[in-house]
């Protein structure tokens, strides 16, 4: 199995970056309008979920370390575009074992840096989750240092 892990440097506080990491409001704006949902307390359950209720991933919290670690399980099978719903891209993944997403964050200056380790991958899901990770850190980073996310798309 493989892992992913991305390094992003983010003009912010601690606490601004937990928030963004774990708020069902704020999360719309750099996951292309879902969000995460969970009681954030270890054992319950996270979801990324669309608009019309439908989700992307769903897992159970691991760890929940305030301002410092979160860490989660991570199914993609779940997804409706696994079964069938207008994706190749997706479909693929339907049989993808149950990985893991770990995030830590570190001050570094006066900044923040997150780290986001993907383990437990397979070579199909670490191409996606890859690509997935840089948009989403991507797309925080510039709407906590500028207020705007990056362009919506689907990851």
């Amino acid at each position: 199995m493989k892992s992913f892990t991305s390094n992003i440097i983010i003009k912010t506080t601690a606490t601004k970056l937990w928030e963004a990491l774990t708020s069902k409001e704020l999360s719309p704006q750099y996951w292309s309008d879902r969000e995460i949902r969970s009681e954030w307390v270890v054992g319950s359950q996270v979801s990324l979920v669309q608009k019309d209720g439908k989700v992307n991933w769903q897992g159970n919290v691991l760890s929940f370390e305030p301002f410092t670690s979160l860490s989660f399980t991570f199914d993609v099978s779940v997804d409706p575009r696994v079964h069938g719903i207008n994706s190749e891209h997706a479909r693929f993944l339907a049989d993808e074992p149950i990985s893991k997403v770990t995030f830590n964050l570190k001050p570094f200056g006066g900044a923040m840096m997150l780290t986001i380790i993907h383990e437990d991958l397979s070579d199909a899901l670490e191409a996606v989750a890859s690509m997935s990770w840089v948009y989403v850190t991507s797309s925080l980073k510039s709407l906590l240092e500028t207020g705007e996310p990056l362009a919506k798309v689907v990851v």
